[in-house]
């Protein structure tokens, strides 16, 4: 499988707003509303052109074979951390990659690109029903911290902070 990474561009807000999409309506379909989801999703294309109009670097378009398959964003953490970790977010496959190893490799990317700007720890928020995506993260290394937030979807949900070690040792 030969996948590319790269910075997320304007000329990508097609394929972020179909991959955020699909993801969504595949990942949360089973424990939110669906015209919860729909009336979000009717609100990607806007926020991905507010998003891409400006210089970042810190969401990168998936490609297998030049082909858009997801999307992976990394950043500071949005809660203090202990200025050791980095956040990933937003990992987002087309249901039909998933499960065909461009998670694992774009989990594997992120990790480098954190671990270059010198972080040796990489946190990530999972909301509590997604058990998916819970067992895809703990097979990767990652493990609950014991934090957890609320966030209003549909009806407040529960996430919870999975945290994974990168230095080298």
């Amino acid at each position: 499988m030969a996948l590319q990474f790269t910075v997320a561009v304007l000329s990508d807000l097609d394929d972020m707003v179909r991959i955020h999409c699909a993801a969504w309506e595949r990942a949360y379909g089973e424990f939110m509303d669906g015209n919860f989801i729909c009336r979000k999703n009717l609100t990607r294309r806007a926020k991905w052109e507010g998003i891409l109009a400006e210089p970042h670097n810190k969401h990168y378009i998936i490609r297998e074979n030049g082909e858009a398959v997801g999307m992976i964003s990394v950043d500071l953490p949005r809660e203090d951390g202990d200025g050791d970790t980095y956040e990933l977010f937003g990992l987002y496959l087309l249901p039909e990659h998933e499960g065909k190893g461009a998670g694992r490799a774009a989990v594997s990317f992120a990790e480098e690109k954190i671990r270059e700007m010198g972080y040796g720890k990489v946190s990530l928020w999972i909301l509590e029903p997604n058990k998916h995506a819970a067992g895809f993260f703990r097979h990767l290394g990652f493990i609950p911290d014991g934090t957890k937030k609320v966030s209003y979807y549909d009806r407040p949900i529960t996430l919870i902070r999975y945290i994974k070690s990168i230095s080298h040792h």
